[in-house]
């Protein structure tokens, strides 16, 4: 089980388009903000991120640093292990490692994998991995087949394993093996709950203490006077994750029925501009967290009372297009506004 921090952890994300040295200097503003810990994303086919953790923990130090996620269908779940060993340590520090089902739509079904049968994957990767980091000489046969594998270094390493997913099955695999839960976009008290829910009920099953979890509030935040146009802006995103939630999950997060079917409908040919004008105002509040900075500190507030002990404020960095933003100013004001605004209005609500 991971060591739970004593107060809330405030960390940050963002895609790492465009050059690695504007991404650095991205970086040390989130640091210079007072951010604890930076996740890098494994998403597409931007910059290698386990490369791209190294470079940051030479150049930028003064975070801890986490990958979220990579997933083992992309990558063999050695090669996770053996990235994550090579960053660790490096890090010198903790190094978090975030393990997830994979982008279905941009990466596996476009390189041709099999994605089915994903939280049985992610459950087997993560127990190879974290006995590969233990220092253990594995033979495996399951999803993949290990004979006689160890990583060539001496020693164990302490990497908390994280599974970030909405799915019921994999947050239970979360609550059965993983020292952490990553929830992206469950900005609701009761779509947190049902997603607590089910990884204590896999913790339980697995007669493990749920407590010691971390969990991380996965969030895209977006900090306005303007709230009509903040969600006009948040709207294509919003399709694109709802065009990702299957009807059950999309179900327990608020969204109405018919909306799930006709966004599914679009977006399955259309991907999310085709899907973007079923989104209402509605949808995007159950996916998203947008309003004046009083109102995004109530809503985060709101999640770290119901469990979260990290919130993760992920800056969108493109414009929906799929062609990378090489302006970055509206991310870097958007992680300042966060830091200067929102995060002081967080801690004295929780200090009341």
């Amino acid at each position: 089980m991971s060591r739970l921090p004593r107060r809330p952890i405030f960390s940050f994300t963002r895609v790492p388009e465009g050059p690695i040295a504007a991404f650095l200097d991205f970086v040390r503003l989130g640091r210079d903000l007072g951010f604890d810990r930076l996740w890098i994303p494994d998403q597409t086919y931007y910059a290698d991120p386990f490369a791209l953790l190294a470079r940051v923990a030479a150049e930028v130090p003064g975070l801890e640093l986490g990958l979220a996620v990579t997933n083992p269908y992309t990558r063999h779940p050695v090669q996770i292990a053996r990235a994550a060993a090579t960053v660790a340590e490096i890090c010198g520090g903790r190094f978090l490692l975030g393990l997830g089902a994979g982008n279905r739509k941009h990466v596996i079904e476009r390189l041709g994998l099999d994605g089915r049968a994903a939280a049985a994957r992610v459950r087997e990767a993560t127990l190879i991995i974290r006995r590969l980091l233990a220092g253990e000489r594995i033979t495996h046969e399951g999803h993949w087949t290990l004979k006689g594998i160890r990583l060539e270094r001496e020693g164990p390493l302490d990497v908390p394993i994280f599974v970030a997913t909405r799915n019921p099955l994999m947050l239970r695999v979360a609550g059965e093996v993983a020292d952490g839960v990553m929830l992206e976009s469950l900005v609701s008290p009761p779509a947190q709950a049902y997603a607590l829910s089910e990884v204590r009920a896999g913790a339980a099953a697995a007669k493990r203490d749920s407590s010691g979890l971390e969990i991380v509030a996965w969030q895209s935040v977006n900090i306005t006077d303007d709230r009509a146009t903040g969600i006009a802006i948040m709207r294509p995103w919003v399709a694109y994750l709802l065009g990702m939630t299957t009807p059950a999950v999309a179900a327990r997060m608020g969204i109405r029925p018919e909306v799930t079917e006709r966004v599914h409908r679009v977006f399955a040919s259309g991907g999310p501009e085709a899907a973007v004008e079923f989104v209402s105002e509605a949808e995007v509040d159950r996916f998203v967290i947008v309003g004046a900075p009083k109102d995004v500190a109530a809503r985060c507030v709101t999640l770290i009372r119901g469990g979260a002990t990290d919130f993760a404020v992920q800056v969108k960095a493109d414009d929906f297009s799929g062609q990378p933003v090489r302006d970055d100013r509206e991310a870097r004001r958007g992680l300042e506004r966060f830091a200067h605004e929102v995060k002081p209005l967080v801690l004295e609500q929780l200090a009341g």
